[in-house]
């Protein structure tokens, strides 16, 4: 029990009289063991200067007490009281200390609530100094107002040195079988954001698999974790040639932020900060996911999809400890792009109301901006979003996300490259006798999805026609299919521009010259007329 642990934050707050209840929340079945095993220890007594003739531990899934000072199972003390009840009187009559475990269901917190809020200021508690320890997934699974009468923290993940005496006793056991196991620091290093279960499972796991430790193992391990919360790890395969058209858009990308990140020392030089954000702003289908892909692969590193709807679907009953543990594994792949779609649902404004929301939104948006404001966070965020005017002006503050950017339809020339890079890089479509030119004229506001779509129908034209090449003639019949409402979608582009001028993080000169630019290039009347209004 080494001094600043968790074990010193329970003792302290004991011995401050905060309340005689504590809710612990942790994922980690390893950490309930190890607090039980120093609950027997002569030197827990010491900690919490207490002499404990009762130390209980109360299994919540099987319903059954334990007196672990002594050994023995504690039965109710009558026919018609339950085990609750006798805990109670003994809480009452004679320092005890309690261990209940585990709360993951809202039917246990409201179980255990009613005991709990009276334990947590009871003066005979105090008398006798028995305090009570409940472990639980997350503080969201009781109400707000019992909350108010106890005390309840996040138990840490292991820091370095508890990771590395796991990893030793790990390693000394593993040696009767695995003669050539080799702790290094770089082991220890590759087990940064992983409980201490996690670290015993995929040790195993590399001893089965490798005989002997294995750190992309570690590396699965936690994408595996990140997968279930809705989070999914890529290798980026394109940069910006992929990436058809937006050259204002590219260079802008490439100058702000990839050659800040690459030349750090230099930009440090000159007082520069390295960017840790960028927030792609424009209506859907226009490559906003592709083009994180491609600044990811310029940038030489792996990438982390999020989906918000995931997230918080993952994480109802857990919070604020298990979006901490995200953003530490995160960390712990780190360098790495973290690109999160649909970035409004993950920052709406924290005066909006999310429907059916218990608060714990509101908990894990303040994680979250904790972790996104660490001025020592390596991962760079990527946002994509189709609406601004939520935004919680929080999360898109510099120093979380630095740079905003507007990504409208593709303009004719856009559209062109982007049909020769559909057709000659991404997808390898072979093509005869065909006008790109003038198939980027017919297609004026098409979005990038629906440009890789036309490739598509034109090919499945040809093969309809058992032809080996794709000609024009195919692609003028796929256009058939498709039908836009123009007035609309410049409409919209009116409103999307509105919007993010009104933004005050945006680079507005910036934000001029790329309307200029998209301007000259379509050379479409329709668009000069809307342009000139704003």
């Amino acid at each position: 029990m080494k001094d600043g642990s968790w074990f010193q934050t329970i003792a302290l707050k004991y011995r401050a009289n905060v309340s005689n209840v504590i809710i612990a929340c942790t994922n980690d079945h390893k950490r309930i063991h190890q607090f039980l095993e120093a609950l027997k220890s002569p030197d827990f007594d010491l900690l919490l200067k207490a002499n404990y003739g009762n130390k209980i531990f109360f299994d919540l899934q099987r319903n059954k007490a334990y007196n672990i000072a002594i050994g023995t199972e504690i039965a109710p003390s009558s026919p018609f009281g339950g085990l609750l009840e006798t805990l109670d009187q003994m809480l009452r009559n004679e320092a005890t200390f309690l261990v209940i475990s585990y709360v993951f269901l809202q039917r246990h917190a409201e179980l255990l609530t009613d005991y709990l809020a009276a334990w947590s200021q009871d003066n005979r508690l105090y008398e006798k100094f028995s305090k009570v320890i409940v472990f639980a997934s997350g503080i969201s699974l009781f109400t707000p107002n019992f909350l108010r009468l106890v005390y309840a923290f996040d138990v840490p993940l292991p820091d370095e040195e508890e990771r590395r005496v796991l990893l030793e006793s790990l390693v000394k056991d593993a040696h009767k079988k695995f003669e050539n196991i080799q702790l290094t620091q770089e082991v220890i290093n590759a087990t940064a954001g992983l409980n201490l279960h996690d670290i015993q499972t995929a040790f195993i796991e590399s001893l089965l698999m490798h005989q002997n430790i294995s750190i992309p193992v570690f590396t699965d391990y936690k994408i595996g974790i990140l997968k279930n919360y809705g989070m999914f790890y890529v290798e980026p395969t394109r940069g910006f040639e992929s990436v058809g058209g937006y050259e204002y858009l590219k260079n802008y990308i490439r100058n702000r932020i990839i050659n800040v990140i690459k030349n750090p020392e230099k930009a440090e030089a000159l007082g520069l900060k390295i960017p840790k954000g960028l927030l792609l702003y424009g209506p859907p289908g226009c490559g906003k996911t592709f083009l994180a892909k491609a600044l990811a692969k310029e940038l030489n590193l792996p990438m982390i999809t999020l989906s918000p709807a995931d997230l918080l679907r993952g994480i109802v009953g857990e919070t604020e400890e298990r979006t901490r543990q995200l953003g530490q594994l995160i960390e712990s792949l780190a360098p790495i792009v973290v690109f999160i779609d649909e970035f409004d649902q993950l920052a709406i404004a924290r005066g909006a109301t999310f429907m059916g929301d218990s608060g714990v939104s509101r908990r894990m948006q303040s994680t979250l901006l904790e972790w996104l404001g660490d001025e020592k966070r390596k991962a760079f965020i990527v946002g994509a979003t189709n609406f601004v005017t939520e935004l919680d002006p929080a999360f898109i503050r510099p120093g979380r996300i630095d740079e905003i950017v507007l990504m409208l339809y593709p303009d004719c020339q856009a559209r062109e490259e982007i049909l020769k890079v559909q057709t000659s890089i991404i997808k390898k479509v072979p093509t005869g006798n065909v006008d790109f030119n003038e198939l980027a004229k017919k297609t004026f506001l098409f979005s990038g999805a629906e440009l890789e779509k036309l490739v598509m129908e034109a090919a499945s034209n040809a093969f309809i026609r058992n032809s080996g090449t794709v000609e024009q003639e195919d692609f003028i019949n796929a256009l058939n299919i498709f039908k836009i409402n123009a007035d609309e979608r410049l409409r919209r582009v009116q409103q999307m521009i509105s919007e993010i001028q009104k933004l005050e993080s945006v680079n507005q000169a910036f934000l001029r010259e790329s309307l200029k630019a998209l301007d000259r290039a379509e050379r479409d009347e329709r668009l000069h007329s809307v342009l000139e209004k704003l």
